[in-house]
């Protein structure tokens, strides 16, 4: 870690996380159970700004949850949300700040956005697996991770519980 960056890391203080913006699109007949599929997380940011006046680095950390499954037109379940994420640091490399704020915003953010899409999954009654935990190098050369989900299985019947069943 170069000077510049660690003393951007040792001043900057998490000023503002908030949701600004959330969308879901739900295919009303996807199951999981039944269609299985692939789940896709991706994030970028967008208007990320370095006020070194005011010793603040801001911007718009987009969230995207992705569900694949074959026999539909587009992924049966997208969920989006964009944090606003603003750090007060101290510096005045523009990049590294920049770089800063990408690398640790995104992660700052990434709680609140897997917390958002339990509460809807759940809403919608679809029974998918938690977003994974993440950690700052699972986004190092890629925006985008991807993981592959098992249909969930029906509930089978124990062993002699037919036989059971016909001795009554």
């Amino acid at each position: 870690m170069n000077a510049v960056y660690a003393a951007i890391v040792e001043s900057a203080r998490l000023e503002n996380l908030k949701l600004l913006t959330t969308a879901c699109g739900i295919f009303p007949f996807y199951s999981p159970a039944e269609h299985g599929g692939d789940l896709e997380i991706q994030t970028t940011w967008e208007n990320v700004t370095f006020l070194h006046e005011e010793e603040r680095i801001l911007g718009s950390c987009e969230w995207t949850f992705l569900c694949h499954a074959e026999g539909f037109d587009g992924p049966p379940v997208t969920i989006r949300a964009s944090y606003l994420v603003e750090y007060r640091a101290v510096g005045d490399n523009e990049e590294i700040a920049v770089a800063y704020l990408k690398d640790v915003g995104r992660m700052a953010a990434y709680p609140f956005f897997r917390t958002h899409v339990a509460t809807l999954l759940s809403g919608a009654q679809l029974m998918l697996p938690p977003l994974p935990v993440i950690t700052m190098g699972t986004f190092r050369d890629s925006d985008r991770i991807s993981a592959r989900i098992r249909p969930l299985r029906q509930k089978q019947e124990t062993p002699g519980a037919a036989d059971e069943k016909d001795a009554q």
